[in-house]
């Protein structure tokens, strides 16, 4: 049995077992993710030393293996507690209560689920080596993913994640100039930020807002598992110091309007009353991510279709934000790659350090494939196009734009892909999938081959000399 498959049934498995006992699935994630995050870092402490250089490992009695042994004696609550507690407590500028379990939840549980839980992760445990719980192998990561979308198909919106090959087209835009902090100001469950962590190196800072317990406990451990060495701040916290930057910001807000009451990010003057103004929160956390970007520092934000061309104050917002020149690109993306929202999005990339005056823009609306509800991008042909436009290789295309900001002017900083005829802009030249490719390369060598047996066959009949 696959891997993937394996880890599925055993969390369907162990999620009856909550099920049938009363316990809801956001106490059954909760104690899942706690019991991975100790398995993980136990195992790191044995086998991979060197990520714990910021870390203190507890003595060998809080292992995971030590205290979990199974050895047909029943595995004691109080002892799991003391472990975790031990964790915590010599790890509490980073850990920071991921270890933590709802202690009442707890009590309330029988016994004998308890070891039955307890008796299922071990027994699964035992059949994945040691390097099952390492970055190389990243079981942990496997079952984050599954317990996520469990929750997401649940209808938890906090826990919404962007679709894989989306964030991908997304990081691309990031992986050039510093590369020293990256900011996601809604984090949900990290899978942004873990993401853009895996291809960017060199990172030293991460740091990410989560709106409760559980995405915080999601984003905490992925990241965790990923990269030890990586001074990982994700809290819950609304507001930080106004004056600290980030060299990259990657974010897939809340979209719409905001309730009375709602506690924004902090806004620095020069965006507060436009903000305000429109009620708005996906404008709010855009806002509040340019506020928070160093002078040579890139963002990429979803955001609904609106912002292209929407009048009143997102109008202002668009007209305030090509005028300085901080606009890079801009991607129109297909109905239903969110299909939880119905909300035709678009994303966003800002460069405060640009020099040049051309927006590039791409209609990636039809760059997809659908299979049921979810939509899926086209990943490859899209980062084709990013690429060129990376190395200014502009000609040619149905798809592609690039726009001068004296056009957009005159067209009353309308960003809708429709609004600009083959005249408005230079079109980049239509890249073909290596799939395509590949299929030309062997219609050409089969015709190779039928024209070498013709050659071989005329040879042989000597109707020609050779030489």
């Amino acid at each position: 049995m696959m891997l993937t498959e394996r880890i599925k049934k055993q969390l369907e498995n162990i999620y009856q077992i909550y099920l049938s006992s009363g316990f809801d699935r956001a106490y059954y994630n909760d104690l899942t993710l706690s019991i991975i995050a100790w398995k993980a870092l136990s195992d790191y402490s044995i086998k991979d030393a060197k990520h714990f250089k910021s870390w203190t490992p507890p003595a060998s009695e809080f292992l995971f293996d030590n205290v979990m042994k199974n050895n047909g004696e029943k595995i004691n609550k109080n002892q799991v507690e003391q472990a975790l507690k031990m964790w915590e407590w010599q790890n509490k500028h980073l850990l920071k209560g991921l270890l933590y379990i709802d202690n009442n939840n707890l009590v309330d549980m029988p016994d004998d689920v308890w070891q039955r839980i307890c008796c299922e992760w071990v027994d699964f445990f035992r059949s994945i080596p040691y390097s099952g719980m390492t970055p190389n192998e990243n079981v942990a990561g496997l079952i984050i993913d599954y317990l996520e979308s469990g929750l997401s198909n649940a209808g938890f919106e906090i826990i919404h994640y962007t679709p894989k090959q989306l964030v991908e087209v997304m990081v691309n835009f990031l992986e050039e100039g510093e590369r020293k902090s990256l900011y996601d100001p809604y984090c949900r469950s990290g899978d942004l930020l873990y993401s853009a962590a895996q291809k960017i190196k060199g990172l030293n800072k991460i740091k990410g807002r989560a709106l409760s317990r559980l995405p915080w406990k999601f984003a905490n451990l992925r990241l965790i598992i990923l990269n030890l060495s990586t001074e990982i701040n994700i809290d819950t916290k609304v507001t930080f110091q106004t004056e600290m930057k980030f060299d990259k910001i990657l974010t897939n807000p809340p979209f719409g309007t905001y309730p009375h009451g709602y506690m924004l990010p902090e806004l620095n003057s020069e965006w507060y009353h436009l903000v305000h103004k429109s009620n708005r929160i996906d404008m709010a956390y855009l806002c509040h991510s340019l506020d928070h970007l160093s002078n040579n520092g890139r963002a990429v934000v979803i955001l609904p279709s609106i912002f292209l061309s929407g009048q009143g104050t997102i109008k202002e917002l668009r007209k305030r934000i090509i005028e300085k020149n901080i606009l890079e690109a801009i991607i129109s993306l297909p109905s239903g790659i969110f299909p939880e929202t119905g909300v035709s999005t678009t994303v966003f990339v800002f460069d405060m350090s640009r020099k040049s005056e051309n927006v590039f823009m791409l209609d990636a609306t039809n760059l997809s494939r659908k299979s049921g509800k979810q939509v899926y991008l086209d990943e490859e042909k899209i980062n084709s196009y990013i690429l060129r436009f990376k190395e200014e290789n502009y000609e040619g295309d149905k798809y592609a734009r690039i726009l001068s900001i004296n056009s957009i002017k005159e067209h009353d900083w309308d960003l809708k892909f429709s609004s600009y005829d083959n005249n408005d802009n230079t079109f980049i030249k239509e890249l073909r999938s290596s799939v395509e490719l590949a299929q030309d390369c062997m219609a050409l060598e089969n015709e190779i081959k039928k024209v070498q047996e013709r050659l071989n066959k005329l040879l042989a009949n000597k109707k020609y000399p050779t030489q």
